[in-house]
C-alpha cells in the first residue's frame, strides 16, 4: 500500500530536519514546494507553512497573520532587550578600557620614579664605598658626634616645650 501525499511529505520534512539541509529531494516536494529554494525552504521545513511561506493554520489566514505578527512583535521586543544589554556591555567595556589606561600611565610614572631612586640608591652606594675605603676612622667619629648633637638638640627641645 502506497503512503498518501501527505504522509510522504511529513515524512521527507523529518529526514530533511535531520540531514540539516536547505533544498529538499525533488521526489519528496509538492509542485507548489519545488519552487521554493534556500531560505524560504529552509522556514517551510521548520516552520510547517505552506508554499507561500504563512503558516499553517486550522482556522484559516486570519490567524496566520495575527499568529505572525504577534511572533514579529516578540522577535522586536527581544531585539529591544538585546540591544539594551549590548550597549550596556559597551558601556562596561569602555569604562573598563578608561581604568586600564589610567592604571597603565599610573605604571609608567611609578616604573620612572623606581629607575630615578635605583639610579640614586646606586650612585649613594658608590659614594659609601670610597669613603669608606678612602675615609678612615675621622670621618666615621665626625659622622657618629652629629647624628649624636642632632639626637641631643631634639631631645631638648621636646623637653623645653612641656
Amino acid at each position: 500500500r502506497e503512503p498518501s501525499p501527505a504522509r510522504q511529505g511529513e515524512f521527507c520534512r523529518i529526514l530533511d530536519t535531520h540531514r540539516h539541509t536547505t533544498q529538499r529531494n525533488s521526489s519528496c516536494m509538492s509542485p507548489s514546494e519545488a519552487s521554493m529554494r534556500g531560505r524560504s525552504g529552509m522556514r517551510s521545513s521548520l516552520f510547517g507553512a505552506n508554499a507561500r511561506g504563512g503558516l499553517q493554520s486550522r482556522n484559516g489566514g486570519a490567524s496566520d497573520e495575527q499568529t505572525e505578527e504577534q511572533l514579529e512583535r516578540e522577535n522586536e521586543d527581544e531585539l529591544e532587550l538585546l540591544r539594551d544589554k549590548v550597549a550596556a556591555i559597551k558601556a562596561v567595556a569602555i569604562d573598563i578600557q578608561d581604568e586600564v589606561k589610567t592604571h597603565n600611565k599610573l605604571l609608567d610614572r611609578m616604573g620612572e620614579q623606581f629607575t630615578t631612586a635605583s639610579s640614586s640608591l646606586k650612585s649613594t652606594m658608590t659614594r659609601m664605598q670610597t669613603m669608606m675605603q678612602h675615609g678612615g676612622s675621622k670621618h666615621m667619629c665626625l659622622l657618629a658626634l652629629f647624628v649624636f648633637g642632632v639626637f641631643l638638640g631634639l631631645y631638648w627641645l621636646l623637653k623645653t616645650k612641656k
